[in-house]
């Protein structure tokens, strides 16, 4: 990593932080200019779900 972080980011393991989203749709099969047009069914900030599936805020996003 650029900023050295491998310690606390950058693999999904239990005690690290991540910054993600799960799509609705196989990323794998998938027409690629179809990606941006799957729904987005949870995300992650810093580790913490602030998104879930139905769309409604978990917890509040963090400041950038």
């Amino acid at each position: 990593m650029q900023d050295f972080a491998e310690g606390w980011k950058g693999t999904l393991e239990v005690g690290k932080v991540a910054d993600l989203c799960v799509l609705a749709g196989d990323l794998l099969t998938a027409d690629p200019h179809g990606i941006p047009a799957m729904p987005v069914v949870l995300t992650a900030v810093g580790g913490d779900v602030v998104r879930d599936d139905l769309g409604d805020v978990v917890h509040d996003e963090p400041a950038v």
